[in-house]
């Protein structure tokens, strides 16, 4: 019925032609132009969001909400409007206002960040494999190196820095295997973390070992911290906890109470030595593994404590 300069300008239009003019004649879609059907007849036009908008408000239906469609024109020429259409009436005849806006650098700026976005996901993701891979090997070469270690004290200690490796190991797969790089589940990450530790330890057969790990998101830089505080109080248990005992229990619990973390490792071994501190574990001049969760814990900015009471409880609590 009629429109407006703007609307000439962005669908190259002349104008209304008559007072019957359609919708894809007007702005010269390259599926009606021509077409013997007419607008909102052809094959094409069961797709069109704009014809549908438009017939909607005609038939008394309410006024469609903004949205985005690509508009091809007879030329072949592509651009892209945000319309919306709403009800109004005419000499007591019920209309429609077809309200348009020109987004076609608003588009194609989106398309180039998506496509930006998408490579540097790409490359993120190829970092991230080759930091797996370089940990990996990382690891094989400390367990190895303990293997042909010639001292007792020496072996440990390698296959304890190993055992730490692994933790950022299992993290990185978990990272890679979820397209995630920013965050980690934690029911999925810790239970094979604990897998992975039950597998160095031929003893882990004779003890039963519970988990109950709630399942929620952690940042992966938090759960790099969580993994080897838990890798360290796992291995310590197995150490130390069931010293001349045939088998015994030990029971891992993680779980999220609002922005509060609580990880639990407890044991029903020999409990912790008369006079206990971080450097009177048996075995070892100083505790490094207690050590490093206590300094972990900080980071974490959360505390852990440890006390013995029909065996060992250590607990680490901190917010995300």
């Amino acid at each position: 019925i009629e429109d407006n300069a703007a609307a000439r300008r962005i669908f190259r239009s002349t104008g209304v032609i008559e007072a019957t003019t359609l919708c894809g004649e007007y702005i010269r879609c390259r599926h009606c132009v021509g077409a013997t059907e007419g607008c909102g007849d052809t094959p094409h036009c069961r797709d069109c969001t704009i014809n549908d908008a438009i017939r909607h408000v005609l038939r008394g239906g309410a006024g469609a909400e903004e949205q985005d469609r690509e508009v091809i024109q007879d030329t072949g020429e592509s651009f892209w409007i945000r319309f919306s259409v709403v009800p109004l009436t005419i000499h007591d005849e019920r209309c429609a206002l077809f309200v348009a806006q020109e987004v076609t650098f608003r588009k194609t700026a989106e398309a180039e960040i998506a496509r930006q976005l998408a490579e540097k996901e790409t490359l993120l993701r190829e970092v991230h494999h080759r930091v797996k891979n370089n940990v990996a090997g990382i690891e094989g070469l400390l367990t190895l190196q303990a293997n042909s270690a010639s001292t007792h004290d020496a072996r440990v200690a390698l296959s304890d820095a190993a055992a730490r490796v692994r933790s950022l190991s299992e993290l990185y797969r978990k990272l890679l295997l979820t397209g995630d790089f920013r965050n980690v589940r934690v029911k999925d990450y810790l239970e094979d973390l604990i897998a992975s530790v039950l597998r160095v330890f031929p003893e882990s057969a004779t003890i039963t070992v519970d988990k109950e790990i709630s399942d929620f998101p952690i940042e992966a830089k938090k759960a790099v911290t969580l993994g080897i505080i838990l890798n360290e109080l796992m291995t310590n248990a197995f150490k130390y906890a069931f010293v001349g005992q045939n088998g015994g229990a030990l029971s891992v619990s993680v779980g999220r109470a609002g922005s509060a973390v609580t990880l639990a490792v407890k044991d029903n071994g020999v409990g912790l030595p008369t006079g206990f501190n971080t450097g009177a574990l048996p075995g070892e001049s100083s505790c490094f593994g207690l050590t490093l969760v206590g300094m972990l814990a900080e980071q974490l900015n959360g505390i852990f404590t440890i006390e013995s009471g029909e065996g060992t409880t250590s607990v680490v609590r901190f917010s995300v």
